[in-house]
């Protein structure tokens, strides 16, 4: 009888583990509906749902944004005596986050803190992201500057969001005060600034109209580049970063309505690059030569767009 006692709880752990990779699968793909009706076979099966199945089953409604789903999840979890941990405050948090729900996920901070939780890096980050989502810079800010308060150091991740929402909003000066941050912890925290802030910083130059500053960073962002290894990185992946960048030094020009300036550009990664333009760099040329006035050579470079 023992035998078979263990030999029936080997086969529910095995159908806990097997549940809990599907729902798990289903979170990696953002599928909550699938997540859902996992969990409903798994208790039909009469099997009980574990603390893993359940931070599966809320980062599935996470990575969806579904915030109303995540809370519904954690308050079953808790009714049916599964303590959750930070992974899954974590999940509740970056729910509310990618709805760029702000205070919905500074609730959720304070409800991990009120449980005796630690919040970590990831915490503070969604904080950060759900306010940065939504536009509320100071929002983002303040929560950066509150990380110290935590015993926690901000990371690039922190940052990035940031300057990202500076950008956005076409926040120069702000962006770049913040890169100076970064650029001064280099050499005592090991923080090196990357492409995310790089790319921040250029584009909230293109949308202040100041092409200068955004080929400045440009150079910067190139000379980091060449100074590190990119064997990892594939040509496919570089040429998409550098159709990035031309979009963003040809919108520049379009900002100032320099359809010269833009064309020259334009021509200098199709030339020069060997690059294949895509939509965003041909609509950014487009755009400087309505915003110049000049007509012909806008409806020209739509009818190359539409050809190519």
């Amino acid at each position: 009888q023992q035998q078979q006692q263990q030999q029936q709880q080997q086969a529910l752990f095995l159908d806990l583990r097997s549940y809990g990779y599907e729902i798990n699968a289903c979170a990696k793909r953002g599928d909550r509906e699938g997540a859902e009706a996992i969990m409903k076979q798994m208790e039909d099966a009469g099997v009980t749902p574990d603390y893993m199945a359940y931070n599966s089953m809320i980062n599935a409604c996470a990575r969806t944004g579904d915030k109303k789903g995540a809370e519904l999840w954690i308050k079953k979890m808790r009714s049916r005596g599964v303590r959750p941990y930070v992974v899954t405050f974590n999940s509740v948090i970056n729910a509310h986050a990618r709805a760029g729900d702000g205070l919905g996920a500074e609730k959720w901070l304070k409800a991990m803190q009120d449980e005796g939780i630690s919040p970590d890096v990831l915490s503070l980050n969604s904080v950060i992201n759900a306010f940065a989502k939504r536009g509320d810079i100071k929002g983002a800010e303040k929560w950066l500057m509150k990380m110290g308060s935590f015993g926690l150091s901000a990371d690039l991740a922190s940052y990035g969001t940031v300057m990202t929402a500076c950008a956005r909003a076409g926040h120069a000066k702000r962006c770049e005060d913040w890169m100076q941050r970064v650029l001064d912890l280099e050499t005592t925290t090991g923080l090196r600034a990357n492409r995310v802030m790089y790319i921040a910083l250029m584009t909230a130059n293109a949308k202040r109209g100041n092409p200068d500053r955004v080929l400045y960073w440009k150079e910067e962002m190139d000379n980091r580049a060449s100074s590190s290894s990119s064997s990892s990185t594939s040509s496919s992946s570089w040429s998409e970063e550098e159709l990035q960048t031309y979009a963003i030094i040809i919108s520049a020009h379009a900002k100032q309505r320099n359809r010269t300036g833009a064309e020259y550009w334009f021509k200098d990664m199709l030339n020069n690059r060997k690059l294949k333009p895509d939509t965003t760099t041909f609509n950014a040329l487009i755009d400087a030569c309505g915003r110049a006035g000049d007509t012909d050579q806008q409806e020209k470079w739509m009818r190359v767009m539409l050809e190519s």
